[in-house]
């Protein structure tokens, strides 16, 4: 399966929704890009769709630190929601899910920008 990542854009967020194993560092540069773009058009709260996602290894893991930093810096949100029981456990082992919210649903992440 090839990773690919769709963005939505609504009112005050966007959604990144990512499909695929992200293991490599062109995959890093590639999310780390995404979340600048959002950002660049005026989106301060990011979701992140993991629905789709069985790995991801800590160069992406960094990627999502970085996009945290970029919206936290504007005075937005960086969201993780769907991520499945094994990336889930992967947040927390690395302690990012004290870093940014990570929720189990689309309607509960919606709940952490309003």
């Amino acid at each position: 399966m090839k990773n690919s990542t769709n963005i939505e854009y609504f009112d005050n967020y966007a959604i990144v929704t990512m499909v695929g194993d992200f293991h490599s560092i062109e995959d890093a540069e590639q999310i780390r890009e995404t979340f600048k773009e959002v950002h660049k058009k005026g989106f301060n709260n990011i979701l992140i769709n993991l629905k789709e996602v069985f790995f991801l290894n800590s160069p992406v893991m960094g990627s999502f630190l970085s996009g945290n930093a970029i919206v936290n810096k504007a005075g937005g949100n960086f969201v993780v929601f769907n991520a499945n029981d094994y990336v889930e456990n992967l947040f927390a082992v690395m302690k990012l899910d004290l870093v940014f919210s990570i929720c189990k649903t689309l309607e509960k992440s919606l709940d952490k920008i309003k």
